[in-house]
């Protein structure tokens, strides 16, 4: 199963973690786990490349299956907002699919003590 960790602090999304592969079929074969890399990949490439933030904190493990990203605290206004706007439209779409897939994936948050 996949499970994905929304981090929360001050009503914002500070990042996330997901770790598992969804189903047990064959690496590159459940298309649960494609949704979900294919989304988490996206949002990735969404923070650093479409917003410019550089200092993303970004732990990535393939053999663990594991993607953790935590967004730096200087961010511009601009930056903050889209990254906000980017992570809760990917939560919403993982969210869409665990309600169809529950056995798959799993997405919930978490509030961070400040």
């Amino acid at each position: 199963m996949t499970q994905v960790s929304w981090q929360f602090a001050h009503d914002a999304c500070v990042g996330f973690r997901a770790h598992g592969h969804a189903g047990n079929a064959a690496a590159g074969e459940n298309i649960v786990c494609a949704a979900v890399s294919a989304l988490l990949q996206s949002l990735v490439l969404g923070l650093t490349q479409v917003l410019d933030i550089e200092k993303l904190a970004l732990t990535s493990d393939e053999e663990q299956a594991l993607l953790q990203v935590r967004l730096p605290q200087t961010l511009t206004n601009e930056q903050r907002s889209g990254a906000q706007v980017l992570m809760k439209t990917v939560r919403l779409a993982l969210e869409d699919i665990a309600a169809q897939y529950p056995d798959e994936i799993q997405s919930n948050v978490e509030v961070m003590q400040s």
